[in-house]
């Protein structure tokens, strides 16, 4: 890549950064992003609230991660940052476009799968309406189970 200089030093500073490493969307993000921009915005805002929510945690867990384009925002102020969607063509994609250093990426159906007392806080945006009515006591009971105590657990849904 030819080296390129701008008229600024934080200009400067964006370009060194985005020749070293680029954040992509993936599937999700990127339909989103052409379909309906504003939903974009309204996404990393509520990414933004349940990372002041979770602040420094240890252990997070996000149901329902899609790409994980969004889930940096919450990997910035946590120890470690579980992110999962029960579908392994997104999670596949979010390792191969990378993410946050210290975020995991994990196949996990929770209705399925419970996860035992290993989160100090758990969150799922735009899930809880895709989970079918007969599996959502199930899906309730193992959020509880995967939080080592009494802890925080948000949820939101679509719009």
């Amino acid at each position: 890549m030819s080296k390129k200089v701008a008229k600024t030093h934080s200009y400067n500073e964006c370009i060194a950064h985005y020749e070293s490493k680029v954040a992509s969307m993936g599937y999700m993000s990127s339909h989103t992003y052409w379909n309906d921009p504003v939903r974009v915005a309204v996404s990393a805002s509520r990414y933004k609230f349940v990372s002041k929510m979770l602040s420094g945690l240890d252990r997070v867990l996000e149901l329902g991660c899609a790409d994980a384009f969004f889930s940096s925002i919450v990997a910035q102020r946590v120890g470690t940052l579980v992110a999962t969607d029960y579908d392994e063509v997104f999670i596949e994609q979010a390792k191969q476009l990378g993410r946050a250093d210290n975020m995991e990426l994990r196949v996990l159906d929770l209705t399925k799968e419970p996860c035992e007392n290993e989160f100090d806080g758990v969150y799922a945006l735009d899930v809880l309406e895709h989970i079918h009515p007969d599996k959502e006591d199930e899906f309730m009971r193992n959020i509880t189970r995967a939080l080592k105590a009494p802890n925080p657990a948000f949820g939101g849904g679509g719009g």
